[in-house]
């Protein structure tokens, strides 16, 4: 287990820094075209599309972990939560939108953030959402290779496209929500290939009737999170300007090198833990050890830095 660990931590670890140093090279890139109030624009509509994408998901990978390992038939399990998600997605993605229109004026007026900028970004969510569904997937199948690769062809392509149309078309913001949208539809087939074993037109009502039960309570400490990761930005903008966010948006891109570690070890443990679950009797006495272990490393590379 110890060995099947590491070598999925050093995958996922990989992972999340590709994809962190390729926002950090091209940072100073963007900001040739971005002011500082761009960047606080862009601040502010993430909380937004974070909440729609955690509406969405209503705690599916948590409910896929939960009956993936003791599925007889997986695929029947994986094809039904991705025809659930995808429903999810385009109904609730249409519906906010629906519900927002009429706010347009508003938020431009008190926030500067054009309707456009809403639309692309919350169309993004939808093609996003399927894709952390299957990302989701291939972690319990145990393939860090195909979570890395995939990754980091989703962070490349939508990048690589936001650059052209900001810089090649000249579109500015609206070209970064576009490049976006269109970063993740390019690798969503691929997505879909690394799974393509496991899906099947199968929806059955009695997998989805579970998946729903499991996962929508869960769905409510996603949303604390949500006010806990997203207040602070509100509260800048509410008592300051769009300006000030975006000076404190890009500083906290700098704070917070301890997800590194976190995310990775989130991403490699949990399949781990749910097959403990299934399969060792003996799961309880192994966690307890592991996280004991986990608590004092973390806590010592914490005082490290």
């Amino acid at each position: 287990m110890l060995k099947r660990l590491l070598k999925d931590l050093s995958y996922y670890g990989i992972s999340s820094f590709v994809i962190k140093l390729i926002a950090f090279i091209t940072f100073p890139i963007f900001t040739r075209k971005f002011s500082v109030e761009d960047y606080g624009v862009l601040s502010m509509i993430e909380p937004l599309t974070l909440l729609i994408a955690v509406v969405i998901e209503m705690g599916s990978g948590s409910a896929l972990a939960r009956y993936y390992f003791g599925e007889k038939n997986p695929s029947v399990l994986v094809s039904t939560g991705l025809w659930l998600i995808a429903f999810y997605a385009i109904s609730i993605t249409a519906v906010s939108l629906l519900i927002l229109f009429p706010f347009r004026v508003w938020i431009f007026e008190r926030y500067a953030i054009l309707w456009i900028f809403v639309v692309f970004s919350l169309l993004t969510t939808i093609p996003q959402t399927i894709q952390n569904y299957i990302v989701q997937v291939i972690r319990l199948q145990f393939k860090p290779k195909k979570y890395m690769i995939l990754t980091a062809l989703t962070s490349l392509s939508s990048i690589a496209c936001s650059l052209i149309l900001i810089f090649i078309f000249d579109m500015g913001l609206t070209g970064f929500f576009v490049g976006a949208l269109i970063g993740q539809c390019v690798t969503l087939p691929y997505a879909f290939s690394t799974v393509k074993k496991d899906i099947t037109p199968k929806f059955d009502k009695q997998v989805a009737k579970n998946l729903f039960h499991y996962g929508y309570p869960l769905m409510f400490s996603a949303l604390a999170v949500w006010i806990y990761i997203s207040t602070d930005r509100w509260m800048v903008g509410e008592f300051h300007s769009i300006t000030e966010v975006g000076y404190y948006s890009v500083a906290f891109k700098y704070a917070t090198i301890m997800q590194y570690l976190l995310t990775a070890m989130g991403n490699a443990w949990s399949p781990i833990l749910m097959k403990l679950y299934y399969e060792n009797p003996n799961y309880k006495y192994i966690l307890g050890k592991f996280f004991t272990l986990f608590f004092v490393a973390i806590m010592l590379f914490a005082l490290a830095i």
